[in-house]
């Protein structure tokens, strides 16, 4: 009896999680630990210990998210059934989604690819699905975006064949990622779009709010000012509703870049730096490598060139650290911007590596930004 009603406490926090209020998820979650022997190696356990890990990791709390993994896993571990296989598969499913979000990659695929492993196992569908999903986000950040798609295809083709609407919008989000680091602009918005109708039929409030930070990215590459505006504010209200910061790095570099764009220099620098510092309390490398890059365009643009060299050059630091070729493309870039009078020859070597990894990659607006810098370097 006391193990039924602790999965019923995590079944009525799933809800809870689902809706994005995570304060009242935790507090279903806590209830249900209390009806189970601590240290007792149940499904049940194993259960409320995953969901709890995947509350934190919302939250921007990675630490006690990899803790609550670790204890699901070492629960589930002892539990020689499906539904422990299960619970396994969903504790690395978890940990590869967290280290993607702290810049480990490596780590990350790894995680993806035991999580695949268990659920081909045991024939889980469902499972499978997602951690095809969730591998094709690590290859994207990681910059191996044909890798990615075959991933993301995998996921689509499955949730189409199963009726999941949830997860057709969120891979609808993820290719949609890959259009705009593309420059397809068109092509992304469309499908920004299509998930967004899913998140407010829904009423997911968090894939609202990371949806239309990525579509105010679109309208800020597009010119778009009043939509890129729009699209913030209102991510930013639902983010501040539900308490998550797992995001609020990248939503503050869209508002350094949304006012770097229209001139306000000073809200720019504000806005990023914040940036920075949200990303390195979470410990998130990535965000704060793409942060530092914003971080010196701004002072490029206040015609500082020696803090724009600094911050640049740790950017650039940073994503080759984390084998983030496409992000580390476009520092070299910002910095060859930075470079082609004081030091012409770097920079023309850090244009031609951009190139080359732009060219591979398809990025076309990032290519003709490239290729019109060397073009001026080399006139000049």
């Amino acid at each position: 009896q006391q193990r039924h009603l602790a999965d019923l406490c995590r079944k009525t926090a799933d809800v809870y999680e689902r809706r994005s209020e995570y304060e009242t998820a935790f507090e279903w979650l806590e209830e249900g630990l209390r009806h189970l022997q601590e240290g007792e190696p149940t499904i049940e356990a194993a259960r409320i210990y995953l969901l709890g890990g995947g509350v934190y990791h919302r939250r921007g709390k990675n630490d006690e998210a990899i803790e609550w993994c670790q204890k699901s896993l070492s629960t589930a571990s002892s539990i020689q059934t499906i539904e422990g296989q299960q619970a396994i598969g969903q504790a690395y499913y978890l940990m590869g989604t967290i280290y993607w979000r702290l810049g480990e990659f490596h780590r990350a695929i790894q995680f993806c690819r035991e999580s695949i492993n268990v659920y081909q196992d045991i024939g889980d569908i469902v499972g499978l699905s997602h951690a095809y999903n969730n591998l094709g986000i690590v290859y994207t950040d990681q910059g191996d975006w044909s890798q990615a798609v075959e991933e993301f295809r995998k996921s689509l083709a499955m949730k189409e064949k199963i009726g999941d609407i949830f997860y057709q919008g969120a891979i609808s989000n993820n290719l949609a990622n890959i259009h705009l680091y593309r420059g397809e602009w068109e092509e992304a918005a469309q499908l920004l779009n299509r998930s967004l109708e899913i998140w407010r039929q829904l009423g997911s409030a968090a894939p609202e709010a990371i949806t239309l930070s990525n579509l105010a990215q679109v309208h800020l590459c597009q010119g778009n000012w009043d939509e890129a505006r729009r699209c913030l504010a209102r991510s930013q209200s639902i983010f501040a509703e539900l308490g998550s910061e797992d995001f609020l790095p990248e939503l503050e570099r869209r508002w350094g870049e949304f006012y770097l764009r229209t001139g306000d220099l000073e809200e720019a620098l504000t806005h990023t730096r914040h940036s920075i510092e949200l990303a390195v309390a979470q410990e998130a490398r990535l965000e704060e490598g793409m942060s530092c890059r914003m971080l010196g365009l701004i002072h490029l643009a206040r015609h500082e060139a020696g803090p724009a060299e600094i911050v640049l050059r740790k950017s650039l630091k940073i994503l080759t650290s984390l084998n983030s070729e496409y992000e580390a493309a476009r520092s070299r870039l910002a910095l060859a911007r930075l470079l082609r009078e004081k030091q012409p020859a770097e920079a023309e070597n850090l244009l031609r590596q951009a190139i080359a990894v732009f060219e591979r990659l398809g990025a076309r607006a990032d290519l003709s930004e490239a290729q019109s810098l060397a073009g001026a370097t080399a006139t000049s």
